[in-house]
């Protein structure tokens, strides 16, 4: 069909344009063909009374390639897609299949000693306090089989993977059940502020075994002072600047490669 408002060539069936009509002429046909049912095409070409031309042939094969060519490059774009797909959920499973730590990620936090690291905290900040805790805390931690409940891997930055006790959405009774989880950074805060609050916990125990210094010494007044800024965290930077940094050195520390 000619389009005379567009001056192009419009295919009836697959509504394709064309500005010239030799190339409209050589898609019409094979484009009409394809289009009707299986039993059509038989009958067309059972009743063929002559062998179709070279032209007609060659027509025919530069379509079927074209065409061809084009399902081809789409196929590989829905393999890509379902390969990127495949990928994301690969980690989750392999690490519910090959990995069974011993302790959830929730227990290992609170079994933590952070005591033993408010002085990282007096002596540098919230941030050396909170990432000198969980290093130490995290022992080869590359072995798939150290039982520690979380993990990182460099092809999936900023993303953490913890073991915990998790609702079953999927459980008539909402049951819970232990399993490898994927978090984002920004979800992974919630632990970050939990290990903050533990550690406010620990410097007012702090306080109170050294509360007769500070109420009658000027340098033990202005030290508890100095070190409550720090345990609060540096005014200077957000809380969400500073749990990022937190959570990249952490990154670091963990992230292996993923062979799954």
């Amino acid at each position: 069909m000619y389009n005379s408002s567009h001056s192009k060539y419009t295919c009836n069936h697959c509504f394709r344009n064309y500005k010239e009509k030799f190339n409209y002429d050589r898609h019409i046909g094979f484009c009409e063909f394809s289009h009707k049912s299986l039993r059509e095409r038989e009958n067309i070409i059972e009743a063929f009374e002559k062998t179709p031309s070279i032209n007609e042939l060659f027509s025919f094969v530069k379509e079927l390639v074209l065409r061809i060519d084009k399902l081809e490059k789409e196929n590989a774009k829905l393999k890509q897609f379902t390969n990127i797909n495949k990928r994301k959920l690969e980690v989750v499973e392999w690490l519910n299949y090959h990995n069974k730590p011993t302790i959830t990620f929730t227990n290992w936090l609170s079994q933590i000693h952070y005591d033993q690291y408010l002085n990282d905290v007096f002596n540098g900040d919230l941030i050396i306090g909170t990432v000198a805790c969980l290093q130490d805390n995290i022992s080869n931690i590359s072995n798939s089989n150290s039982g520690y409940p979380i993990c990182a891997f460099v092809e999936k930055p900023n993303a953490f993977y913890v073991y915990d006790e998790i609702i079953d959405n999927d459980s008539v009774n909402n049951e819970k059940s232990l399993k490898w989880i994927k978090i984002q950074g920004n979800e992974f805060d919630k632990w970050l502020n939990y290990i903050s609050h533990t550690f406010l916990i620990e410097f007012k125990k702090w306080c109170d075994v050294h509360k007769n210094e500070i109420d009658n010494n000027e340098i033990m007044k202005e030290k508890y002072f100095s070190n409550f800024q720090k345990v609060l965290g540096n005014s200077k930077i957000s809380e969400e600047n500073r749990n990022q940094r937190i959570r990249q050195q952490l990154f670091n520390k963990l992230k292996q490669h993923f062979s799954g």
